[in-house]
């Protein structure tokens, strides 16, 4: 899916992010349809609605797999993670 695809229907704009290449970990082609089924049950158990879940999904991706910048100065992802484990 586009970062247009995900980002325009939550109402936000190029003006709220940017690109940068970050290293990321890729998941097991043979988890994917368990990990799915999963969220699939959850959906199903608590009668989400498809358009819910579109919107759940949207920003499920978002807030996982978009980082959140503070300063200037470019981080690797793993480093932001490294130091949020470490800090506490």
């Amino acid at each position: 899916m586009k970062t247009e695809e995900l980002t325009k229907p939550l109402g936000l704009e190029e003006k709220h992010f940017n690109r940068r290449s970050i290293d990321i970990p890729i998941i097991d082609t043979s988890l994917y349809t368990t990990l799915g089924r999963k969220l699939f049950e959850l959906y199903q158990k608590h009668q989400i609605s498809p358009e819910d879940q579109r919107e759940f999904e949207r920003l499920s991706f978002l807030l996982l797999s978009f980082t959140i910048s503070r300063d200037q100065k470019p981080k690797s992802f793993w480093a932001k993670f490294r130091g949020l484990w470490c800090s506490k």
